[in-house]
């Protein structure tokens, strides 16, 4: 599975929300055990994450893919959340619609 995305931006005043999103992919195979794989905990029970970023046309493009090495007999919730950072504003700050393909 794998999510692309180009950060959005919103201005507010002298500073600017940077937003952008994570892949996360929860589960539980068994009884004691939950996974929760994202950003912060890239691999479990066979599910692992792999994230890379590149510059093209003005814009930093971000990709997050999850890899199942097999796929259990349980349910998968996957889903993207959003993070924002805030930042002073620049003279080139300007609000920006984020966009994300999965």
């Amino acid at each position: 599975m794998v999510l692309t995305w180009h950060d959005g931006s919103k201005v507010v005043g002298n500073n600017v929300e940077l937003q952008g999103l994570d892949l996360h992919v929860e589960f539980q195979p068994t009884d004691t055990i939950k996974c929760t794989v994202d950003r912060f905990r890239r691999d479990c029970n066979g599910v692992k994450l792999s994230s890379d970023q590149y510059y093209s046309m003005g814009a930093v493009s971000h990709i997050q893919a999850a890899k199942f090495d097999q796929i259990g007999d349980f349910d998968y919730m996957v889903y993207a959340s959003r993070t924002k950072t805030t930042e002073t504003k620049s003279a080139t700050s300007r609000n920006i619609q984020i966009e994300a393909t999965l």
